[in-house]
């Protein structure tokens, strides 16, 4: 039985174009007509397949053809392909395992945020370590702080646009990470890291204008007012993450989740 080149590339997905790249490599043997019209045996088919097989192993496509070549792969040598396409199929298993958890944490709280903005309450500061750099926190001149933010920055949703206030009120923009993750990731060996503790601390969600990039301390404002007539003293470096930007019109708004730790 033998198959005409657009029934093939129908079915098997693959475009005319593919079938001649392959025809050139070897890994198939088309028959010719006197029209030149090519058909296609039952091994060819067979092939071609297997290439679709080998490709949602995500193998590279040359690596493929050579398999198929008349100086193609031994068994043992395929195994060894298979279980290193493995080993990158379980890391990407566990990188879009914890992207999956990343996000689900951002959408939690965001909707948190959309129901309780303002509000004030007692919680636990998560145990996060914190990166900043340069005058404001965020980004530096210096090509040593640059490189720290960009390790860091390849770990994003995980690490979180932030707010740091230290006890005698300087605010800046930093980066922070939740602490367990960040030694997952290796980026609590990151120079110029700092761990925060888990702790007792006011908690709340803001809405801050764009003023909050000039003065993040806005951030904290709200906590620091009901900590003063509570009689509550700070007792650590308070951080705001940022959850999103709201848009509306001309509008735009960063909301915030913060913590404030007390004593």
């Amino acid at each position: 039985m033998h198959y005409v080149i657009g029934d093939v590339a129908r079915t098997l997905g693959l475009t005319p174009g593919a079938l001649h790249y392959f025809e050139r490599e070897g890994v198939i043997s088309p028959k010719k007509g006197d029209n030149t019209r090519r058909t296609y045996s039952a091994e060819d088919v067979i092939r071609l397949i297997s290439y679709r097989k080998y490709r949602s192993m995500e193998m590279p496509l040359k690596e493929i053809a050579r398999q198929f070549s008349p100086d193609g792969s031994m068994c043992g040598e395929i195994a060894a392909k298979m279980a290193r396409q493995q080993c990158q199929a379980e890391e990407t298993a566990r990188r879009y395992q914890m992207l999956a958890e990343d996000i689900a944490w951002f959408a939690e709280h965001t909707m948190a945020a959309s129901e309780r903005i303002g509000q004030i309450d007692v919680d636990t500061m998560p145990e996060s370590y914190v990166l900043q750099v340069g005058k404001d926190g965020f980004i530096s001149r210096d090509r040593e702080e640059q490189t720290r933010v960009a390790a860091w920055l390849e770990y994003l949703p995980a690490v979180r646009i932030s707010t740091l206030c230290t006890e005698n009120g300087r605010s800046n923009l930093c980066y922070s990470i939740d602490a367990d993750r960040a030694r997952f990731l290796g980026l609590d060996a990151v120079p110029g890291t700092v761990l925060l503790p888990r702790c007792a601390a006011l908690h709340t969600f803001q809405r801050q204008d764009l003023s909050y990039y000039d003065n993040p301390s806005n951030a904290f404002s709200a906590l620091q007012e009901y900590a003063m007539v509570h009689a509550f003293q700070q007792a650590g470096p308070a951080l705001g993450i940022s959850l999103c930007v709201e848009c509306r019109g001309s509008e735009r708004n960063t909301i915030l989740e913060v913590w404030l730790p007390i004593r």
